[in-house]
């Protein structure tokens, strides 16, 4: 399907259901979904967008609207594909705002998986109230974006523990100052593989941590100055984007 950035996307849970039942029109009466798309995106009857899940999505029309029902005809469905290269970032927990912004820009540039490590100078996490704020900041990026098989974000776990559970990874590059020049290092990669992407929290990493870290990781510079860890890892994706 050819994208159209005047064509909304929406997600929509559990759409696969609806496919699996092979009807041609079903009835939206969540009140939250109505209202997005009413009074949100103000689309009225015989406009077309797009809803998705992480499995399918499907080119609808809007029939007939009322308060507390929305009549979707379906015109065509398709299978959700991933981006290739698979790319799995594992990201700290940043302050709030940079936490938003860099979990925007992982979703817009199409990550596979998002997994929230703790380091010995990330913040203290607040629980399943953020772990669901989250969800929701990766959900509006995959509409805006149309990353329809948009990465799972996981809730943070310790460095230690992550670096165990993706150890067996292709490609595993951490941004640093310090580093090789990334044009360098990527040539050594096998583009083909999956990536494994990390960057330091606000103030780095301890010694330590850098010292575990480079038993697995290849160090790259990305740039000659000093980034913010969401300008880092957006940077980190999108330049394996438009090479792999």
């Amino acid at each position: 399907m050819k994208n159209n950035k005047h064509e909304f996307a929406l997600f929509y849970p559990n759409l696969l259901q609806q496919k699996e039942k092979q009807i041609n029109e079903f009835g939206i009466v969540d009140k939250v979904v109505i209202q997005r798309i009413t009074s949100i995106l103000r689309l009225k009857e015989g406009d077309q967008f797009v809803l998705f899940d992480r499995q399918v999505h499907a080119e609808v029309t809007i029939g007939k609207t009322a308060k507390k029902i929305c009549l979707i005809v379906i015109k065509k469905w398709y299978e959700n594909k991933d981006f290739k290269p698979f790319i799995t970032v594992l990201l700290p927990v940043l302050k709030r705002d940079a936490l938003e912004a860099a979990l925007y820009s992982i979703v817009a540039l199409g990550a596979s998986t998002i997994q929230l490590v703790a380091t010995e100078k990330t913040r203290k996490w607040q629980g399943e109230k953020e772990f669901e704020r989250s969800k929701r900041i990766v959900i509006a990026a995959a509409e805006q974006a149309k990353h329809y098989m948009f990465p799972e974000v996981k809730e943070p776990i310790k460095l230690s523990t992550a670096l165990e559970i993706y150890k067996e990874s292709t490609n595993k590059l951490f941004a640093d100052p310090e580093g090789l020049c990334f044009s360098e290092v990527i040539k050594k990669s096998d583009a083909k593989k999956e990536f494994l992407l990390f960057v330091g929290p606000e103030g780095d990493l301890i010694s330590d941590e850098k010292k575990t870290l480079k038993d697995q990781f290849v160090f790259c510079k990305l740039t000659p100055t000093i980034l913010k860890s969401e300008q880092a890892i957006a940077l980190l994706i999108g330049a394996i984007r438009m090479i792999a």
